[in-house]
């Protein structure tokens, strides 16, 4: 786990696009590692497995299009690999039963990572990305509308924060499409403290998953186990931007 989350790290640190897109593939490739290691069942195998190769083969492709001058092909491959990975509420959702706690956040938070920042540097090298503006926008809108809406009616707590993460990337959306200094500084906070603050909620939830507690009907988790109860809740603080927590 560890691994994996400091080559995404240090592949967003590259400024080379070519050893960046090599470093944030090898971390998404060691987190798979973990979910074959950790999980028993095949769905969750094949349904991560494929999700990684596509988008990674999409992102690849388009990186190297790019640097050919072949800029509708190399935005129509670095769009497609970016929503591969993104809509996590259409795949992530159906797996995160089969994952423990810690795995699925470790994915979310290096996912989060990898999809974040690429798409923010691709901003900057390249802002015809993110052209037509209007259609990010409105993307970006729905992506933060629907999954504010799913969370509304979800019971089960590790489904719960991976719907907030479709929420914050359509935060995150919103300022990389905007384009203004402001708000793409916003969009980089978002990303950052997105991860951070997500994975002390997916590491209490653990505590009660290994004791058998965890369940969407289960009622006073809190209460059973007071110090994970507690490191949640300002976990999530934090992701809600609650102030002085770095997500304000």
């Amino acid at each position: 786990m560890i691994l994996a989350g400091s080559i995404a790290v240090e592949g967003l640190v590259v400024s080379h696009p070519a050893f960046r897109t090599t470093l944030l593939t090898f971390s998404v490739g060691v987190a798979l590692l973990l979910v074959l290691e950790c999980t028993p069942s095949k769905k969750a195998k094949w349904t991560y497995l494929t999700v990684v190769l596509l988008s990674c083969a999409a992102l690849l492709a388009g990186d190297l299009l790019l640097d050919r001058g072949y800029a509708d092909w190399a935005r129509a491959l670095l769009l497609s690999s970016l929503l591969a990975v993104i809509p996590l509420s259409l795949w992530l959702l159906r797996i995160s039963d089969d994952l423990p706690a810690l795995v699925l956040g470790l994915l979310i938070a290096v996912v989060d990572v990898v999809a974040f920042g690429e798409l923010y540097l691709i901003a900057q090298a390249a802002p015809w990305v993110v052209e037509p503006r209007g259609v990010w926008l409105g993307a970006a809108a729905f992506a933060a509308l629907l999954g504010s809406r799913l969370m509304l009616v979800e019971r089960n707590l590790k489904r719960l924060l991976v719907l907030s993460t479709l929420e914050d990337f359509g935060f995150v959306m919103l300022g990389i499409t905007v384009g203004m200094r402001q708000a793409m500084a916003g969009a980089l906070t978002v990303a950052v403290v997105h991860p951070l603050g997500k994975a002390l909620p997916f590491i209490s939830l653990s505590t009660a998953e290994e004791d058998g507690n965890l369940g969407p009907e289960r009622r006073g988790l809190a209460s059973l186990c007071p110090t994970s109860g507690a490191a949640f809740l300002f976990g999530i603080f934090a992701v809600l931007g609650v102030p002085p927590l770095m997500g304000f």
